[in-house]
This record gives C-alpha cells, sequence and structure tokens, in this order.
C-alpha cells in the first residue's frame, strides 16, 4: 500500500521502490524474478502496474497475494486522485498548482530512467554483480529492438512478441 501512496507517474515509475521492498529489503524475488515479472506484465492486457502486482502477489503467497497485492496498489492513489481533483477544481486557476506538477513531471523522468537502468542491467547486464556475464542475447535483442523502435517506428507491442518468441526459441537451445 505504502508503494502505492507514494508514486506518482504510472507503475514504471514505482519499479525502483518495488524492486526496494521486495528484493533487497523483504528478500520475496530476485532481481532476475522481478525483471520476468515486469516483461510478463507488459505482455499482459492491462495497466502495467495492475499487471505488475497481482504477478508480484501470486508469485509470493498466492491468489490471496494477488488480490491483496493488487488492491493494495490501487485503493490509495484512487483515493489520492479523487481528493485531488476536488483539490484541483478549487485551485486550478493557481499557478503554484501548475508549478508544483511540472516539478513532479521532473522527478517521474527520473525514476523511468532508474528504473529502465535498473531493468536493463539485471536483464542484460547480470546485475551489476562484480564478475557478472553479459547476456549477450538479450544484449542483441535490446539493441535491435531499440532501433526498430527508434529508426523504424516499429509498434512496441510486436517488439515485446518478436523478443519474446527470440529468446523462447534461443535461450533453450544454448542451455540446453
Amino acid at each position: 500500500m505504502l508503494i502505492g501512496i507514494m508514486t506518482y507517474g504510472g507503475g514504471y515509475s514505482a519499479l525502483p521502490l518495488v524492486e526496494d521492498l521486495i528484493v533487497r529489503q523483504r528478500g520475496w524475488l530476485s532481481a532476475s524474478e522481478v525483471a520476468d515479472i515486469v516483461s510478463i506484465s507488459e505482455m499482459s492486457p492491462g495497466p502495467f502496474s495492475l499487471n505488475f502486482s497481482s504477478f508480484v502477489g501470486m508469485k509470493v503467497t498466492g491468489v490471496p497475494g494477488a488480490l491483496m497485492a493488487t488492491t493494495g496498489f490501487l485503493l490509495p492513489p484512487l483515493v489520492i486522485v479523487l481528493a485531488l481533483a476536488l483539490l484541483y477544481r478549487r485551485i486550478r486557476s493557481a499557478s503554484a498548482a501548475g508549478k508544483v506538477f511540472a516539478v513532479l513531471n521532473a522527478c517521474i523522468i527520473t525514476v523511468l530512467l532508474a528504473s529502465a537502468v535498473n531493468l536493463f542491467s539485471s536483464s542484460v547486464l547480470g546485475g551489476l554483480q562484480v564478475g557478472g556475464k553479459i547476456d549477450i542475447l538479450a544484449l542483441v535483442l535490446f539493441l535491435a529492438s531499440f532501433l526498430a523502435l527508434f529508426r523504424w517506428i516499429v509498434n512496441p507491442v510486436l517488439l515485446l512478441l518478436a523478443s519474446g518468441l527470440i529468446g523462447a526459441i534461443i535461450y533453450p537451445l544454448i542451455q540446453g
């Protein structure tokens, strides 16, 4: 519930807090498991944060955990947004409100960048551990997807599906 209260900007902005809580503080999941859940959450229909919360809760304690994690993540922001909407109606003409949201948006960009670095680190660079091995296939898929997304403007959903399919075919060959 704390993560739902403390984040602004959607599910991706919560990832550093979630990872710190469930990987470092509580030890419920590994960084690799979090990266896997992020991938599954991105490919699943529906909002990322809802999917992510559900999958983490399911992984930790099953169906009751999925229900509690989802509710705990969604309920506080819903209450806060409703309260802010009422407040915003009263102060919308004040210039201070616009400045506050501009600062919050700048903070969100920073948090999203940190989240991207953490995901890249855990999935491609072996978590930046001393002696960690670089996953060459993950690096090639990342670079190819990045190029396809920004050079040729390929649909991100197609990139996720293609990367997942390539990984599902090639990783068993490499490991088996």
